[in-house]
């Protein structure tokens, strides 16, 4: 009888240890180490933060004149992002300028569609995100007269502006700007191909046959100023040459019996034709 109360007392005090222990392992399975929650926490705040972009827009009418405050200086507002820039309803032509925050993946891409190498840069397209008026929707408001009606000159400027319109696709002038951009890859790639055939120039100096065709030749800016240009006979020695202070454009004359033309200031020159009275003199 002794033997059967003690092994009933084993039994309850096995049965209640065994309580204890499970309920203890079903604790330390469920508790979180206070690490992994303050990593939580981080991670969290993380995921939280925004870009911050600032902006600094000057403003401008419909004839593309600056606004001007009471004393006569032109008017540069600072906006707080592109949302207010915006809601302004008006003409504008900003800077961004990037302040914190991380980046998304669209923005990643963008600043590298752009040809970008630091991520700051993406304050840049941001700008433009918030632009409606000069580059690159189109000429007004720019100081420098122009022979087109594409404020892009060029591919790299192309390739600029579409990726603007990546973080912003409803850039309310998309369509226009994706025209531009269009149309001035065209035109470089095919100033490219001219200049492979020997048809434009830029200043440097040139082989007469080879590098440049004999023939007439135009400057293509509206005005030149300090021009200076030459053309030398096979031993070197210069046979023609001029200075030009000032002047619309210039046309030079090059007959294929010259060996070399040089340029200096003189902006990019196109080749216009052969000419039967190229003559030196």
């Amino acid at each position: 009888m002794r033997r059967m109360k003690a092994a009933l007392l084993c039994t309850v005090l096995l049965l209640g240890l065994s309580g204890c222990g499970a309920e203890e392992a079903n604790n330390a399975s469920t508790s979180t180490p206070p690490s992994e929650v303050e990593s939580s926490s981080s991670t969290q705040a993380t995921t939280q933060q925004t870009l911050s972009i600032e902006y600094t827009c000057s403003v401008y009418d419909a004839s593309g004149k600056q606004l001007q405050d009471a004393s006569g200086n032109n008017q540069y507002i600072e906006f707080p992002n592109l949302n207010t820039v915006r809601a302004s309803g008006r003409l504008t032509k900003c800077e961004g300028k990037y302040v914190s925050g991380p980046l998304s993946d669209t923005d990643q891409q963008a600043v590298q569609q752009a040809g970008y190498t630091e991520e700051s840069s993406v304050g840049t397209l941001y700008g433009i995100c918030a632009t409606t008026i000069g580059y690159p929707v189109d000429n007004r408001g720019s100081s420098i007269g122009s022979t087109s009606d594409n404020p892009l000159v060029n591919e790299a400027q192309a390739k600029e502006a579409l990726a603007a319109l990546t973080i912003c696709p409803d850039h309310p002038d998309a369509q226009q700007i994706r025209a531009n951009a269009e149309a001035a890859t065209k035109s470089d790639r095919d100033l490219s191909a001219k200049k492979s055939a020997g048809e434009v120039l830029d200043d440097g100096t040139y082989t007469i046959g080879s590098q440049m065709k004999p023939g007439s030749w135009k400057t293509s800016t509206d005005e030149v100023s300090n021009c200076y240009w030459e053309l030398r006979d096979a031993n070197g020695v210069i046979i023609q040459n001029d200075f030009i202070t000032g002047a619309p454009s210039v046309t030079v004359q090059i007959p294929s019996t010259a060996a070399s033309f040089t340029s200096n200031s003189c902006g990019t020159l196109r080749w216009t034709g052969f000419c039967s009275l190229c003559f030196i003199g």
